[in-house]
């Protein structure tokens, strides 16, 4: 009797130091998750006042914030994985680090990426997002229609959609992963009064010799 409440004991003490274990990781990730947001949207203002020595300057700290997070996060995922039972905020926390890490350190961690997507506890349009943003740094067509670069047109700087490998089954797939059809997606550029052109004929590399003039 004795040895079976002194096992119960231990089995309790057991579960409440990984219940306060958890607790610590979710709420350190959630405030990376913070830091994350606060120093883009903090990028977001100072390109609006167009001063170089500010967009400098937010930018020196945005790596330094991303450096930091990375550290705790990969260090994380290298050790023990994905942890189970994060909150949204902590989960959508890893996402970003990853998303904002640098392209060895994103085909490393898609993967657990796409998992945690299919099993529902991070979005499949994040997952999505990923996977555009990996197959443009590698110079290839993107699948869902994520992501965009920068050209110049004339003195003007134009945001063009990064051409997509499957143009006339695009919506369908952005559908599958639960993101808004591309006529939307281009609308948001429109209301934040920035241009956004689809050339569904714009192979990769006429798109990249575009970007090579000025």
């Amino acid at each position: 009797m004795k040895n079976r409440i002194l096992l119960a004991l231990l089995l309790n003490v057991s579960c409440c130091c990984m219940a306060q274990e958890s607790v610590s990781v979710d709420s350190v990730l959630c405030a990376i998750r913070e830091k994350d947001q606060s120093v883009r949207q903090k990028i977001m203002s100072v390109l609006a006042s167009g001063n170089q020595d500010s967009i400098m300057t937010v930018v020196a700290q945005m790596n330094k914030v991303d450096k930091e997070n990375q550290t705790f996060v990969f260090g994380l995922l290298d050790n023990q994985g994905w942890p189970d039972g994060l909150s949204d905020k902590a989960n959508s926390a890893i996402f970003l680090v990853i998303d904002h890490a640098e392209s060895a350190a994103q085909e490393k961690y898609y993967p657990v990426v796409k998992d945690k997507a299919e099993r529902g506890i991070i979005s499949k349009g994040d997952a999505a997002t990923l996977q555009d943003r990996i197959l443009m740094t590698k110079g290839e067509m993107q699948i869902y229609g994520t992501q965009t670069t920068m050209v110049t047109v004339n003195g003007e700087k134009v945001n063009y959609l990064w051409p997509v490998r499957n143009p006339d089954q695009l919506d369908k797939l952005r559908k599958e992963v639960n993101l808004p059809p591309i006529t939307e997606y281009i609308a948001v550029f429109e209301k934040q009064g920035m241009k956004l052109v689809w050339d569904k004929s714009l192979s990769v590399d006429a798109l990249k010799a575009k970007m090579l003039r000025k």
